[in-house]
């Protein structure tokens, strides 16, 4: 006896989510279609396509441009390479993370945190963590920058700006974050700026010191 494959159209998944990772990947998971053997997973935006072939329920799509609208298609594929396009509802990526993320004193124990961003209508939520103290700062609107006083010198501080989302109620997780060493001497901030979270496990990128007039 010879085995003949279905020759119907796989079904489409019931079930999508789309979980962003970072701000450039995005993790795409779906249940199992009936009659399929393959999904190639798609998300397309006016710009450009991510695309992935799988024989498993997920995939992990790179290229994600942050603060983009996109259209997520799974097309699951039969043993005899029948297609069954399956579209399903949009996914907007984050907002982008801002970049230069800076630190100045400005007298009578006040930092301000200063970043540049591409947009300027998204609400950000600044994080100090220091081993004395934690400090939180939000602006609003245009604002790019951020001041929180009463900062207790001769500290290190993990530094996390991040957009704020979810109507201002929760702050994206995955934006980089660094470490600046916030020295007494003088009207000047000393700045040690670390890669990631541990001052200890990273490389210095550099060492400066800012001073404000």
């Amino acid at each position: 006896m010879f085995y003949v494959p279905p020759l119907a159209n796989p079904c489409c998944p019931a079930y999508l989510s789309v979980t962003q990772v970072t701000q450039s990947t995005a993790n795409i998971s779906w249940s199992p279609g009936t009659g399929a053997k393959a999904y190639i997973t798609i998300l397309e935006s006016d710009q450009r396509q991510a695309r992935c072939r799988t024989l498993q329920t997920s995939c992990l799509l790179g290229c994600i441009t942050c603060g983009t609208n996109y259209t997520v298609t799974v097309q699951a594929v039969s043993e005899t390479g029948l297609i069954s396009d399956c579209t399903y509802k949009g996914f907007s990526s984050s907002p982008c993370c801002p970049s230069g993320v800076k630190l100045y004193r400005l007298g009578n124990n006040s930092i301000r945190v200063y970043w540049r961003t591409s947009k300027e209508s998204i609400n950000y939520s600044t994080n100090l963590y220091g081993s004395k103290r934690n400090f939180t700062c939000i602006s609003v609107g245009a604002l790019t920058y951020c001041d929180i006083t009463e900062i207790p010198c001769g500290d290190v501080y993990m530094v996390e700006v991040s957009p704020l989302i979810d109507h201002n109620r929760a702050k994206i997780a995955f934006c980089p974050k660094k470490m600046y060493s916030v020295t007494c001497s003088g009207n000047s901030v000393g700045m040690v700026i670390y890669r990631g979270r541990s001052a200890d496990q990273h490389q210095v990128l550099s060492e400066k010191t800012e001073t404000i007039p």
